[in-house]
Protein backbone atom coordinates (compact mmCIF):
# COMPACT_ATOMS: atom_id res chain seq x y z
CA UNK A 1 0.00 0.00 0.00
CA UNK A 2 3.17 1.92 0.10
CA UNK A 3 2.31 3.53 -3.68
CA UNK A 4 -1.17 4.19 -2.59
CA UNK A 5 0.56 6.51 0.55
CA UNK A 6 2.57 8.29 -1.83
CA UNK A 7 -0.23 9.09 -4.56
CA UNK A 8 -2.29 10.34 -1.70
CA UNK A 9 0.14 12.62 -0.73
CA UNK A 10 1.26 13.64 -4.15
CA UNK A 11 -2.59 14.24 -5.26
CA UNK A 12 -3.10 16.18 -1.72
CA UNK A 13 -0.08 18.46 -2.59
CA UNK A 14 -0.32 19.57 -6.04
CA UNK A 15 -4.53 20.02 -5.34
CA UNK A 16 -5.96 23.54 -5.51
CA UNK A 17 -7.43 25.20 -2.40
CA UNK A 18 -9.62 24.82 -0.27
CA UNK A 19 -8.99 21.15 -1.17
CA UNK A 20 -4.97 20.97 -1.07
CA UNK A 21 -3.70 18.64 1.90
CA UNK A 22 -6.52 17.37 2.61
CA UNK A 23 -7.99 13.61 2.11
CA UNK A 24 -10.80 11.37 2.88
CA UNK A 25 -11.02 8.86 5.75
CA UNK A 26 -11.71 4.99 4.13
CA UNK A 27 -14.07 3.90 5.77
CA UNK A 28 -17.78 4.25 6.43
CA UNK A 29 -18.01 7.65 7.86
CA UNK A 30 -15.50 9.21 5.97
CA UNK A 31 -14.23 12.39 7.09
CA UNK A 32 -11.88 14.89 5.80
CA UNK A 33 -9.05 15.83 7.22
CA UNK A 34 -5.89 17.85 6.66
CA UNK A 35 -2.68 16.10 6.52
CA UNK A 36 -0.68 17.07 9.34
CA UNK A 37 3.07 17.69 9.66
CA UNK A 38 5.93 19.61 8.29
CA UNK A 39 7.69 17.06 6.74
CA UNK A 40 7.19 13.85 4.08
CA UNK A 41 7.65 11.95 6.26
CA UNK A 42 5.31 13.31 9.62
CA UNK A 43 2.80 13.08 6.62
CA UNK A 44 3.43 10.12 5.37
CA UNK A 45 3.20 8.91 9.03
CA UNK A 46 -0.83 10.61 9.43
CA UNK A 47 -2.04 9.14 6.15
CA UNK A 48 -0.83 5.99 7.19
CA UNK A 49 -1.91 5.80 10.86
CA UNK A 50 -5.63 7.46 9.70
CA UNK A 51 -8.53 5.60 10.94
CA UNK A 52 -9.47 3.08 8.34
CA UNK A 53 -12.10 0.81 7.46
CA UNK A 54 -13.03 -2.57 5.60
CA UNK A 55 -14.97 -0.67 3.08
CA UNK A 56 -15.37 2.66 2.10
CA UNK A 57 -19.32 4.59 1.76
CA UNK A 58 -18.58 6.85 -1.47
CA UNK A 59 -22.03 7.66 -1.40
CA UNK A 60 -21.49 9.91 1.93
CA UNK A 61 -17.97 11.26 0.30
CA UNK A 62 -19.48 12.81 -2.45
CA UNK A 63 -22.06 14.70 -0.42
CA UNK A 64 -19.72 15.98 2.03
CA UNK A 65 -18.20 17.35 -1.05
CA UNK A 66 -20.98 18.74 -2.70
CA UNK A 67 -21.67 19.96 1.30
CA UNK A 68 -18.70 21.41 1.54
CA UNK A 69 -19.11 23.20 -1.47
CA UNK A 70 -22.22 24.61 -0.42
CA UNK A 71 -21.23 25.80 3.03
CA UNK A 72 -18.25 27.62 1.76
CA UNK A 73 -19.58 28.64 -0.77
CA UNK A 74 -16.99 28.00 -3.51
CA UNK A 75 -17.20 28.75 -7.11
CA UNK A 76 -17.69 25.99 -9.69
CA UNK A 77 -14.03 26.04 -10.43
CA UNK A 78 -13.14 25.40 -6.80
CA UNK A 79 -15.55 22.04 -7.10
CA UNK A 80 -13.18 18.62 -6.93
CA UNK A 81 -12.55 17.80 -10.51
CA UNK A 82 -12.11 14.05 -9.74
CA UNK A 83 -11.99 11.71 -6.50
CA UNK A 84 -9.30 9.10 -6.24
CA UNK A 85 -9.16 5.87 -4.19
CA UNK A 86 -6.34 4.44 -3.56
CA UNK A 87 -6.50 0.49 -2.14
CA UNK A 88 -5.16 -2.92 -2.23
CA UNK A 89 -8.82 -4.34 -2.88
CA UNK A 90 -10.62 -4.88 -5.64
CA UNK A 91 -13.67 -1.77 -6.41
CA UNK A 92 -16.24 -3.96 -5.81
CA UNK A 93 -14.79 -5.35 -2.61
CA UNK A 94 -13.77 -1.84 -1.21
CA UNK A 95 -16.91 -0.05 -1.39
CA UNK A 96 -20.11 -0.12 1.05
CA UNK A 97 -22.63 0.41 -1.76
CA UNK A 98 -21.35 2.40 -4.64
CA UNK A 99 -23.36 0.53 -7.73
CA UNK A 100 -24.56 2.43 -10.85
CA UNK A 101 -27.70 3.10 -9.25
CA UNK A 102 -26.17 5.70 -6.44
CA UNK A 103 -23.66 7.39 -8.89
CA UNK A 104 -26.76 7.82 -11.20
CA UNK A 105 -28.17 9.72 -7.93
CA UNK A 106 -25.18 11.29 -7.29
CA UNK A 107 -24.54 13.16 -10.30
CA UNK A 108 -28.25 14.27 -10.22
CA UNK A 109 -28.05 15.39 -6.76
CA UNK A 110 -24.61 17.68 -7.88
CA UNK A 111 -26.68 18.39 -11.35
CA UNK A 112 -29.51 19.71 -9.10
CA UNK A 113 -26.93 22.26 -7.12
CA UNK A 114 -24.93 23.67 -10.73
CA UNK A 115 -22.19 21.27 -10.20
CA UNK A 116 -22.27 19.89 -13.93
CA UNK A 117 -19.78 18.15 -14.97
CA UNK A 118 -16.95 20.03 -17.55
Amino acid sequence: MNVGIAMTLLISEVGEDPWRGKVFTFNERPKLRKIKGDSASSKWYFIEHLAGGERVDFRSNFNRILQLWISEKLTRDQMVNRVFLFSDRELHEASKNFIKGEYKEVFENYWKRGVQSA
